[in-house]
C-alpha cells in the first residue's frame, strides 16, 4: 500500500485507490463468472471437476496474475528510482 501512496503522490490518492479496488474486484468477479460457466457446462455433461473446482481454479489464477502485475510494477519502480 505504501508503494501506491508513493507512486501517486501529489494526486488524489483516494480516487486512484478506489479505481484500483474496483479493477481488482471486477477481475475477481469475472474469474468467478468464467469458472462458473465452464464448471456448469462440465457438470451438465457429467464430467469430473465441476463448477466448484473450476471457480476455485479461475479465482486462484486471477489472484496469481494480479499479484504478478503488482510485483512487476514494484520492481520497475525500484529500478527506475535507482
Amino acid at each position: 500500500m505504501e508503494f501506491i501512496k508513493n507512486y501517486f503522490s501529489g494526486h488524489d490518492t483516494t480516487f486512484i485507490i478506489s479505481q484500483l479496488i474496483g479493477f481488482v474486484a471486477a477481475a475477481l468477479l469475472l474469474a468467478v463468472a468464467v469458472g462458473w460457466i465452464i464448471g456448469a457446462e462440465r457438470e451438465h455433461k457429467h464430467r469430473p471437476a465441476g463448477m466448484r473446482t473450476h471457480v476455485l481454479v479461475c479465482l486462484g489464477a486471477c489472484v496469481i496474475a494480479l499479484l504478478e502485475c503488482q510485483l512487476r510494477q514494484e520492481v520497475l519502480e525500484q529500478n527506475t528510482s535507482n
